[in-house]
């Protein structure tokens, strides 16, 4: 049907005498649709040359597809768009992370609300506290689990991470009432009975304040700690070593791959019974 509809095209615009055009002037004068399979093939391509040339994950790809669907539906916006690298920073901090910071703030001002906080070292060695906050959104139907902010504290001490915290929930009208419990690691200094920062904020700032324990993560961590110290760093040095020869021995990973078969196949009561 194609090619019927380009030899029509052909008679339309006159004769055509032989060598008179190439093959790109040919493909300019008809033009024969492409079929849809191979134009969506095309399209696949192009997605996954953009994941190459920026070793973006392969778990992006879906990603990008329906972003690129999402966009195509408004064609003359998609065409006049033009985002750089300074324009993209800027809205990124002071247009979209604004807008979805005051929206939580707004949420978590008539909810409850916990946070998960913790301090640490830049890349520029400035020492920054990190809040998450998990809350239960009303349009959601469920708890979500968001960015709070982070901020840079001068002194990694429960009096200057105390400091920080409530200035920070003056300055955003957050209410302490609200607060239901802290997730904090279980250092001294977040952690401490008499002086560490959960103290500190259930002693004057909230008093109904919960006692949900350390994370869960450093205490298995302490265990881990407490357990290898009588080998003196050995049985570190031992999974190290370990770690080093099969990351750059394919041999050795495939007999350890054999020894794990092995012992999967024969149960310990058949191995010693």
């Amino acid at each position: 049907m194609a090619l019927v509809q380009a030899e029509a095209r052909l008679e339309e615009r006159g004769p055509v005498t032989a060598g008179a055009i190439n093959s790109g002037q040919m493909r300019e004068r008809v033009k024969v649709p492409v079929p849809l399979f191979e134009r969506i093939a095309n399209a696949e391509a192009m997605v996954l040359g953009t994941i190459a040339e920026y070793s973006l994950p392969l778990s992006a790809a879906p990603v990008i597809v329906e972003l690129a669907q999402t966009l195509a539906l408004d064609k003359p916006a998609l065409a006049d768009m033009k985002l750089s690298r300074t324009a993209a920073s800027y809205k990124m901090v002071q247009g979209l992370g604004h807008t979805f910071s005051e929206r939580t703030f707004q949420r978590i001002r008539s909810s409850s609300f916990s946070i998960n906080l913790d301090e640490s070292t830049s890349n520029s060695n400035k020492k920054v506290l990190s809040i998450l906050v998990s809350y239960f959104n009303q349009e959601l139907k469920h708890v979500v689990v968001e960015h709070l902010g982070s901020f840079e504290v001068l002194k990694g001490t429960a009096y200057h991470l105390e400091t920080a915290l409530v200035a920070f929930f003056k300055d955003h009208q957050i209410p302490f009432s609200n607060m239901v419990s802290m997730m904090l690691d279980s250092c001294n200094v977040m952690r401490g009975s008499k002086s560490g920062l959960e103290t500190r904020i259930r002693d004057k700032h909230c008093q109904n304040l919960l006692d949900i324990d350390g994370d869960s993560c450093h205490h298995i961590h302490n265990a881990a700690k407490k357990f290898a110290a009588p080998f003196c760093h050995n049985l570190e040095q031992l999974f190290t070593d370990l770690h080093t020869d099969h990351l750059w021995a394919s041999d050795q990973v495939n007999y350890l791959m054999e020894v794990c078969e092995f012992m999967c196949r024969h149960q310990p009561t058949e191995v010693y019974g």
